[in-house]
Parts: structure tokens; C-alpha cells; sequence
């Protein structure tokens, strides 16, 4: 019985936990992600978030980051079937990045025995 109270309390602590998540701090979006998305204007004012939370001041304009980086390039998008993007995938794969696994008898044990392990647990994952 009393395993279940264990999981009731911290059930709700981490309730309590992930509620002032939301009314007390706020979280900003990455401006990395932002900028490659193309929204120049949120990464800057996520820049200034942060550097206010900080007690901090920024110099960080629009127009100085476009200086900087330049102007967000637009892309077609892609409309690929699932065999070229396997393909373009397998395209960057070399067998010289795995030949060093396997270089000694000794490290190609350890690789197998590794692998193989890494293996068994994907598969006992899905079950």
C-alpha cells in the first residue's frame, strides 16, 4: 500500500511543478530556431526577453542581425518520394566510418558485443 502513495505524492508534486511551469516563468523560444524558420523579429524580441530576465541590456537589432547573417533565403519546398530520401540518406553513408570499429580482433568483439546489445534493447523496447 504504501508504494502507491509513493506514486501519488510525487504524481502530484510533479503536477504542482508543471503548473508553475506555466504561471511563473516564462520560456522563450529558441532564437536559433527563430531565425531559421525565418521569424527575425521573435528571435530578437526573445533576445531581449532573456537579456531583461538577466538584468541585462542588448544591442541586438532587426537590422543589425540582418546585417550580420543576412536575409532569411527562401526555398522551394521539396517534394520527394520515400526512395529518394532513403537514397539521399544511404547517399552520405561510407563504409570507412565503420571499418575503424573493426580494425582489431579485440575491437571488432567489443563492436559486435555493443551492437548487439544496442540491438536487443530497440527490440525489447517495441514489445
Amino acid at each position: 500500500m504504501g508504494w502507491r502513495y509513493l506514486v501519488l505524492t510525487l504524481g502530484a508534486i510533479t503536477m504542482v511543478f508543471w503548473l508553475c511551469r506555466f504561471c511563473f516563468f516564462k520560456l522563450f523560444e529558441s532564437p536559433k530556431f527563430l531565425v531559421a524558420k525565418g521569424r527575425d523579429d521573435e528571435a530578437v524580441a526573445a533576445i531581449h526577453g532573456v537579456a531583461h530576465r538577466n538584468k541585462k541590456k542588448t544591442w541586438l537589432t532587426t537590422e543589425i542581425l540582418n546585417e550580420i547573417g543576412g536575409s532569411a533565403e527562401t526555398t522551394e519546398k521539396q517534394n520527394l518520394s520515400s526512395k529518394e530520401i532513403i537514397a539521399r540518406s544511404l547517399s552520405k553513408f561510407s563504409a570507412s566510418q565503420i571499418t575503424p570499429l573493426f580494425s582489431s580482433k579485440r575491437l571488432g568483439i567489443t563492436s559486435k558485443f555493443f551492437s548487439g546489445s544496442f540491438d536487443w534493447v530497440i527490440i525489447d523496447s517495441q514489445t
